[in-house]
């Protein structure tokens, strides 16, 4: 079988775990770990929440020795084959708690998740161990397979589509906030327009009325003595009605 080396059942887990990851449309938050060296205590997946958590995955892929128990119609061998299948799971499952990834990576959940990257591997285990899971639980791992490990990074992209839009709301009144400002200010100097018009206006009045007053009479009394040009007639200032003014509030 392709799949015997440890090697190559190690790259067909990363594959699969990065087909997941593909098909749950989380690549943009997500961080593959190429393992370089053997041993290398690294997690293959790091998975970005909102707040800068995390979430951290491992992909183990056991031997198959228990598809031997597939081929067998002697049920206690069958048994034998799939304990011992849960057995070499639960070996897995205690190293990776060994590693302790939560207090390496201080932002990470509690929980580990060990990614088997096939159903058929996860529930022959649970068959051999029915216990395997609440096992795995006490020691902070969670067994996922490719269906939950894709429900579980729906659900990831779910809350950063919600984090996007909490994020597009609050620049939105970060926008209104400074367009207001903007909008007062901008009042501000139609407010000093209008002052310098009300001062011109006022000064034009009063020059009016002087015109009217002493000007104009004057004017009028030199013409009658004629002493005018006789071009034109002295003009008939009136003083201006109209008052400037913004629209209340």
């Amino acid at each position: 079988m392709v799949l015997k080396s440890n090697q190559a059942r190690g790259r067909w887990g990363e594959e699969t775990l990065r087909r997941v990851v593909e098909a749950a449309g989380m690549s943009a938050h997500c961080d593959f770990t190429e393992q370089t060296q053997s041993g290398e205590n690294r997690p293959d997946l790091i998975v970005k929440l909102p707040g800068d958590r995390l979430i951290i995955v491992d992909a183990k892929v056991p031997d198959f020795e228990f598809l031997g128990a597939m081929a067998t119609a002697d049920e206690a061998k069958r048994a034998e084959f799939l304990a011992a299948h849960a057995a070499k799971l639960k070996a897995t499952i205690k190293q990776l708690a060994d590693r302790d990834y939560p207090r390496q990576f201080p932002h990470a959940l509690d929980y580990v998740v060990l990614f088997v990257p096939a159903e058929s591997l996860f529930s022959a285990a649970l068959e051999g161990d029915h216990d395997l899971i609440i096992w795995a639980a006490e020691k902070r791992i969670l067994l996922a397979t490719p269906a939950s490990l894709i429900a579980l990074l729906r659900s990831v992209s779910v809350s950063w589509q919600q984090h996007a839009q909490t994020e597009n709301a609050q620049k939105i009144a970060e926008a209104a906030r400074e367009f207001y400002v903007r909008v007062v200010k901008f009042t501000e100097h139609f407010e000093k327009i209008r002052g310098g018009l009300d001062r011109a206006n006022s000064a034009f009045n009063d020059a009016a009325s002087s015109f009217q007053t002493r000007v104009r009479p004057a004017g009028e009394r030199l013409s009658e003595l004629g002493g005018g040009t006789g071009a034109k007639e002295l003009a008939d200032l009136q003083p201006l009605d109209a008052t400037l003014r913004l629209p209340p509030g």
